[in-house]
């Protein structure tokens, strides 16, 4: 099992904005099996790794090496796309007929990490997950397609779902605790920037600035992002 909790709004990490070891990136290759067909699937289990910080987007950046890359996977026969704890869910027959059908209608062969993430945001969707793991798995999408400049159509639409289920989670107060809800309105404004709904990207950046349970280092970016809003500026690479 992965010694990292993957989501990216674990107190340790979220919180404090960076997680610190000494050690670079180092992970381990271990099998597991689709848990529709049983089709073995090979994952670099993250065992080690040294962050320096986040990107504006929340993009973890330092000696991560694979981290992103090695999370999720994918079956290469029916394309079930999870992360370790995923590919050891059981399912029971109904719902793997279910999940085939979903998959069968919905999903392609993932051309690339971003398709995956993005075929497991699909799944979590179908099973009505908590949004916020929903719009993490978007945004972590979005981090493959950065710079990437014929894909950048594709990386906003990944952004502005990633906006609308965080919205979704600050208006349910899904929220573990309150400094995530806090969060996720900066990001939802910082989403909303990218993909050119500035008049709406104000209005969340002034949320998150009100909101007291904003750690320092997001309220820093806050105000840094809501500048760019103000003079209409998606720049979308940081």
């Amino acid at each position: 099992m992965n010694t990292f909790k993957h989501y990216f709004l674990v107190p340790a990490m979220l919180l404090a904005g960076a997680l610190q070891s000494v050690f670079a990136h180092s992970c381990d290759m271990e099998t597991y099996h689709c848990p529709l067909d049983g089709t073995e699937v090979l994952f670099c289990v993250t065992k080690s790794m040294y962050t320096e910080g986040r990107q504006k987007d929340m993009q973890l950046y330092g000696a991560i090496g694979t981290y992103y890359e090695e999370l999720v996977n994918s079956c290469p026969t029916c394309y079930f796309s999870g992360y370790v704890e995923d590919f050891e869910k059981e399912y029971t027959e109904t719902e793997k007929a279910a999940l085939r059908a979903y998959l069968k209608a919905n999903a392609g062969k993932p051309e690339d990490e971003a398709d995956e993430y993005a075929i497991h945001a699909g799944i979590k969707e179908f099973y009505n997950d908590p949004p916020q793991e929903i719009a993490d798995n978007w945004l972590t999408a979005s981090y493959f397609l950065k710079g990437v400049k014929e894909q950048q159509e594709k990386r906003r639409a990944m952004q502005l779902k990633a906006a609308c289920f965080f919205e979704q989670a600050v208006s349910e107060n899904s929220c573990t605790e309150p400094q995530y809800c806090a969060i996720y309105k900066y990001l939802v404004a910082e989403m909303y920037r990218r993909t050119d709904f500035f008049e709406d990207a104000l209005v969340w950046y002034e949320k998150a600035k009100k909101d007291s349970e904003l750690p320092e280092w997001v309220r820093k970016m806050n105000t840094e992002q809501q500048q760019l809003a103000q003079n209409n500026d998606d720049s979308n690479d940081v």
